[in-house]
């Protein structure tokens, strides 16, 4: 996964700079997406705490009973996972196209999407049992792979309905 990585940290950055994300880490002064006016506080000195996303909550549930073993071999890959999928899917919310021009590359990120939720279906009671070994992390890997499929179609959806 090491070799990917940068691929993901990119995927990362381009969601979140096309799909007007804000990671939540860090305050805008209550300006988020709606555009209130910003605080002259930098933003080192405020913190927003987040609520916890789908894969957060995902994650937390799936790893409860993980061995410290576990958690050390897949706890990442399943979080990169959980938390790119978040990603795609906030991108693909973010989408607004009433002219279709960009129905053909929605869905395609929504068949990435949906297989690599089948593929995570498939080994999700592996995880559930605490179960980490080649298999489980060459999974996650491959459907780690299916969501940055998605997220580059869901940003070229935006960038297309945009145009």
């Amino acid at each position: 996964m090491k070799t990917t990585h940068w691929l993901g940290t990119w995927l990362a950055a381009t969601l979140l700079l096309f799909a007007g994300c804000d990671s939540g880490a860090v305050a805008t002064g209550g300006a988020g997406a709606g555009g209130a006016a910003r605080s002259s506080t930098p933003a080192s000195e405020s913190v927003v705490r987040a609520e916890p996303t789908a894969g957060d909550r995902e994650y937390a549930r799936l790893t409860a009973n993980w061995s410290d073993e576990a958690l050390e071999t897949c706890g990442r890959g399943l979080r990169d996972v959980l938390g790119t999928r978040d990603l795609v899917q906030g991108a693909l919310d973010g989408v607004r196209d009433p002219a279709g021009k960009a129905d053909a590359e929605i869905a395609d990120a929504r068949h990435w999407l949906a297989l690599g939720d089948e593929r995570l279906a498939e080994i999700r009671p592996r995880l559930e049992a605490g179960a980490c070994d080649g298999e489980v992390t060459v999974a996650l890997d491959e459907i780690w792979q299916l969501y940055v499929k998605a997220g580059t179609s869901a940003v070229q959806a935006g960038q297309i309905a945009g145009s």
